[in-house]
C-alpha cells in the first residue's frame, strides 16, 4: 500500500500511561487548533497511521516470530470510530521498509476514501477516532481512548475529530481567449491551487475592440510550438480539482512488473505531460516529422498507477487524442504488456495502422521522443 497524497503532514502526539501515539494526517490544512476553524480538515485520499515504536514500551511489546519477523496477524489493531466509518477505505498494518524484523518497518495505516466533490470548511465533524485498541499475542491489551484533552498533548483538540472533504477556493478567469498554462515551466502549479475545490469566476476584460467585456470561458493550453499541444477548455462556474500525485504510483516494483517495464528504464524520459486535474484534455500532435521510430507507443498512466492505451486518430499528418484527467502521458520505445485497447475506435478515416504490432503509425514516428525532450520545461517532473 501506498500514501496516496504526498502532502504538509501535522502531527498530534497522544500520550497515556508510559505511552504514545504519533498521528500523521495527511492534509495541507489538516493543523489541529489552528486558524479559527472547529476541525482541522481530512482531505480525501489521505492517510493516518500509527508507528509500531510507538505503542511500546518496557512494559508492552508486540509479537514477532521465531525468525523475529513482525507478524501482523499476531497484533491486532482495533479502531473504535466515532463518526465516519464509512469514509474508511481501508486499515490494517503495511510494511514501509524492506526488513521485516525492524520495528520502524511496520506501520498501522488508515486509508481515506477518496471523492472529488466532497468540500470542507473546518466547520462540521465528519470523522471520529475515540479509541484504539492494541493487542499482540502474548501481551496485554493496550487501549487509549482520545477523549480527554490531557491526554492530548500539543494540540488544541480535545478529541481526534476532523472535516473530511477539500478546502474551497476561487480563481478569476484570465482576460483573454486563450491562456498558455505552461509559463515558467510550472504547468498547472502556475495557476491552480493543490488540493483545493477552485471554482472559477468570470472577470472583466476587453475585447479585440478594446471594448470593455466579461470573460467567461478561457482555453488553457500546454505544448511546444506546433508538435505537440493539449488543450483544457474551461468556463465560469466550472470546479477544478488539482491533487498532489505521489510519484510511487508511476514507479514501482509492481507496476514495471504488471506492465512488463525494464527495471532499468527512467520512466520520467518517459513523461509528456501531466495532467493533476479532474479535467480532460484534447490533444494534438504533429506525427510525419520522421518515420524512422515505428515502435513509440503512447499510455496515460492513472493516479493509481494503472495504463491505458492511448487512442489516436490521425487525419493528414495531425493526430488528435484525449488526455484523461488525473493521469500522465507516457512515451514508450515498444508496446506494454497487460494493457487494454482503447476504447475509442481507432479505425476511422485517416487513421494508418502498422499492421506488425496494432498500434497506429502516430505513435512511431520520431516527433514523440522529440516531444518528450522539448516539454521538459512545461512537463511536470514524476520526482516532486
Amino acid at each position: 500500500m501506498k500514501k496516496v497524497l504526498a502532502l504538509v503532514l501535522a502531527v498530534i502526539m497522544v500520550c497515556t500511561m508510559a505511552m504514545a501515539v504519533t498521528i500523521d494526517f495527511g492534509g495541507e490544512s489538516a493543523v489541529p487548533g489552528a486558524g479559527a476553524t472547529k476541525y482541522p480538515v481530512a482531505v480525501p485520499g489521505s492517510t493516518l497511521y500509527f508507528e509500531l515504536d510507538d505503542l511500546l514500551d518496557d512494559a508492552y511489546g508486540a509479537y514477532f516470530n521465531a525468525d523475529r519477523e513482525f507478524v501482523p496477524a499476531n497484533n491486532k489493531v482495533t479502531i473504535t470510530y466515532g463518526k465516519g466509518a464509512e469514509l474508511v477505505k481501508s486499515a490494517g498494518w503495511v510494511q514501509v521498509a524492506a526488513d521485516k524484523t525492524d520495528k520502524d518497518s511496520w506501520e498501522y495505516q488508515i486509508v481515506l476514501k477518496d471523492n472529488d466533490t466532497a468540500t470542507a470548511d473546518g466547520k462540521a465533524l465528519d470523522f471520529s477516532i475515540t479509541k484504539l485498541t492494541y493487542k499482540a499475542t502474548g501481551f496485554k491489551a493496550v487501549e487509549i481512548k482520545f477523549d480527554d484533552a490531557d491526554k492530548i498533548a500539543n494540540t488544541e483538540d480535545d478529541k481526534l475529530e476532523f472535516d473530511y472533504g477539500w478546502p474551497v477556493d476561487t480563481l478569476p478567469l484570465f482576460d483573454e481567449k486563450e491562456t498558455d498554462i505552461t509559463y515558467m515551466g510550472n504547468g498547472f502549479s502556475a495557476f491552480v491551487p493543490l488540493n483545493k475545490i477552485v471554482t472559477l469566476e468570470a472577470v472583466e476584460g476587453l475585447d479585440e475592440k478594446g471594448e470593455a467585456c466579461v470573460y467567461k470561458a478561457n482555453s488553457w493550453f500546454m505544448g511546444v510550438d506546433d508538435v505537440f499541444e493539449v488543450r483544457f477548455d474551461v468556463k465560469a462556474g466550472q470546479k477544478i480539482l488539482r491533487k498532489n500525485y505521489d510519484s510511487a504510483a508511476f514507479d514501482n516494483a509492481e507496476w514495471r512488473t504488471k506492465y512488463g517495464i525494464d527495471a532499468t528504464a527512467d520512466l520520467e524520459d518517459m513523461l509528456v505531460v501531466l495532467n493533476d486535474t479532474n479535467l480532460v484534455g484534447a490533444g494534438t500532435l504533429s506525427v510525419y516529422v520522421n518515420n524512422n521510430y515505428q515502435g513509440i507507443n503512447f499510455y496515460a498512466v492513472a493516479i493509481d498507477g494503472t495504463i491505458t492505451k492511448v487512442a489516436m486518430v490521425v487525419d493528414d499528418g495531425v493526430a488528435t487524442f484525449k488526455l484523461p484527467a488525473y493521469s500522465a502521458l507516457v512515451a514508450v520505445d515498444g508496446t506494454l504488456k497487460n494493457v487494454a485497447a482503447p476504447a475509442a475506435d481507432t479505425t476511422e478515416t485517416g487513421t494508418t495502422t502498422n499492421p506488425g504490432t496494432g498500434a497506429n503509425d502516430v505513435v512511431g514516428v520520431a516527433a514523440a521522443l522529440a516531444v518528450v525532450a522539448l516539454v521538459s520545461g512545461a512537463a511536470i517532473s514524476l520526482k516532486k
